[in-house]
């Protein structure tokens, strides 16, 4: 048993001296829209920015990078009016906080990598309206037209060149955001990113 406990405490320290950690920023630009039961929704353009850590193993080439973000997500969908019959777009936006938890694996130069990165998500929305319209506020009696959580994965290649990496990712959201139960809601972005580490 003493010799199991030495070999698995050998294990994490020599893990640990391999490991090396990094952090960095990024920022970048960001394609949204909705996808489900909406009509007419529209790619709109938004930005992101935050915090990212790289955890990585060794010289096997994989890493666990994860990342804070503030995110804008903007898009539009068509909406009818009743008085005059007709359509038009209404501009949806949201603000959210975001963690993505990636596993990453590098390969390539010192000065030269290319990576891909795929791992889950988890995003709380601080605020977000359609044409003004609180979408997490109640209306009368009435639920919140969204809800505030949102999990889903993401999937990711980029080049890496010194300390400054370009990314390109894709998310697509797994939870119904809408609170209404005929009703099926997700979220899809498309993330161009900027990113330096120290």
């Amino acid at each position: 048993m003493k010799k199991i406990l030495l070999i698995c405490l050998s294990l994490v320290l020599v893990t640990a001296v391999n490991a090396q950690t990094r952090w960095g920023v990024k920022a970048g630009a960001n394609m949204s829209k909705l996808t489900g039961d909406i009509e007419g929704e529209k790619l709109g353009w938004g930005f992101h920015g935050g915090l990212m850590l790289e955890h990585a193993f060794g010289t096997s080439g994989f890493a666990i990078q994860p990342e804070l973000l503030y995110m804008q997500a903007n898009s539009s969908t068509e909406v009818t009016s009743l008085e005059d019959i007709r359509t038009a777009d209404a501009s949806i936006t949201f603000n959210q906080l975001q963690l993505p938890i990636n596993l990453k694996y590098s390969f390539g130069l010192e000065h030269l990598k290319l990576f891909a990165l795929a791992g889950p998500y988890l995003s709380y929305a601080l605020s977000g309206d359609i044409e003004g319209v609180d979408l997490f506020d109640k209306i009368g009696d009435e639920d919140a037209a969204m809800k505030r959580f949102d999990l889903g994965v993401g999937i990711g290649i980029g080049v890496e060149i010194s300390r400054f990496s370009l990314t390109i990712s894709d998310q697509f959201g797994m939870l119904n955001t809408s609170n209404y139960d005929d009703t099926n809601i997700k979220s899809n972005n498309v993330m161009f990113s900027l990113g330096f580490f120290f």
